[in-house]
């Protein structure tokens, strides 16, 4: 995930709108990479594991559970061409 090469393939699969993408992830690096191939939304989970502390995570905005705003992200997806 950390390759350009691999997010210009993702993309070119997919035909993701970058600057309208969300990209979840714990590892920084990969965000980095991410928002380097011009993913506009990226964000950090700081507690991948339960049963450890939140990391602290600067740079990059964090939840420590990423299921907590998948509701909200089902209640409004984004349609084709938005």
């Amino acid at each position: 995930k950390e390759s350009q090469e691999l997010w210009q393939q993702l993309q070119a699969h997919i035909g993701f709108n970058a600057s309208r993408t969300l990209f979840v992830d714990d590892n920084i690096g990969i965000l980095q990479a991410a928002q380097q191939f011009g993913i506009k939304y990226n964000l950090a989970v700081s507690n991948p594991d339960s049963k450890k502390e939140n990391r602290e995570i600067t740079g990059f905005p964090s939840v420590s559970d990423y299921r907590t705003i998948l509701d909200d992200i089902r209640r409004h997806p984004v349609q084709s061409g938005e």
